[in-house]
């Protein structure tokens, strides 16, 4: 099946018409007319963007939040007071956990910007999946959980932790969503922030499903990364042969730099790109 995949809301835009901030939300339309959201950004500013490129948000077959921080879902609540809700809502186990991130000697809050009373008083439709899960969404589309750290280039941000009871944990992102395009051929990979590593990621569902990945879109958390470990990045998504690299979000500044030179499959994109898998 074939899939488009437009870039609601990401930190950058290719039009003064659009709004960039830092978060995410990109809009797949499956071949047969299936559509649903992977994240809703920081705020209800994806709305905006959406009419402005002509786009109709009402109805969604389903929203997926990849992780519980407040750039991914800030602004689910707009979603559904402006538009016609969506049909199913999916997220992680640990979604709701309280998540911080250490910086000069203070914890900043950097949790969903929602709680599940929220979900409940509006009466939606919302499903937790469990950790490492591979969830059937519709014919050709999965939501995969439960990513480890197998690379020993890709370690998890230390600085960022959730909250378990009355103990502060590093977060290991267990239960981060990837969303899964199944084409005929081949695999395409849309993550929200890539916590666990693209490498990880993209390696457990080529052994999963038994099939090479050809695209890769959506954040890498690269930001603060060390060009030893962006340019270890690189050689890996050569030697797995992916033809499509379009990254952005949490990719950074140097990252994206050292893409364009020595990555031959990068595509940059941001607020208003539309890719075809």
């Amino acid at each position: 099946m074939r899939f488009q995949a437009t870039i609601l809301i990401d930190n950058q835009t290719q039009s003064d018409a659009l709004i960039a901030e830092h978060g995410l939300s990109i809009l797949v339309t499956a071949q047969d007319g299936y559509r649903f959201l992977l994240d809703v950004g920081d705020s209800g500013a994806f709305l905006k963007n959406a009419d402005t490129l002509g786009l109709d948000l009402n109805g969604l077959d389903a929203v997926v939040l990849s992780h519980g921080h407040y750039d991914h879902t800030g602004g689910l609540m707009d979603l559904v007071e402006q538009r016609v809700p969506p049909k199913e809502i999916y997220f992680g186990s640990f979604f709701f956990a309280p998540r911080y991130r250490r910086e000069l000697g203070r914890m900043r809050g950097i949790s969903a910007r929602i709680q599940e009373i929220d979900l409940m008083k509006k009466r939606l439709n919302y499903y937790m999946l469990n950790p490492s899960t591979c969830y059937p969404l519709h014919e050709g589309i999965w939501l995969m959980t439960g990513f480890s750290q197998t690379n020993r280039f890709e370690t998890p941000v230390k600085a960022m932790v959730r909250r378990i009871g009355d103990e502060l944990i590093p977060d290991d992102f267990c239960d981060e969503i990837a969303v899964i395009l199944d084409g005929e051929k081949s695999l395409t990979i849309l993550s929200g922030c890539s916590h666990n590593g693209v490498i990880n990621i993209c390696q457990r569902a080529s052994s999963y499903f038994q099939r090479p990945v050809s695209a890769f879109l959506g954040g890498t958390h690269l930001t603060d990364a060390e060009p030893a470990r962006i340019r270890a990045t690189v050689r890996a998504l050569d030697a797995l042969g992916l033809r499509k690299v379009c990254a952005c979000h949490c990719n950074g500044e140097e990252a994206s730099a050292i893409f364009a030179r020595e990555l031959h499959s990068y595509q940059p994109v941001c607020a208003g790109s539309t890719v075809e898998f």
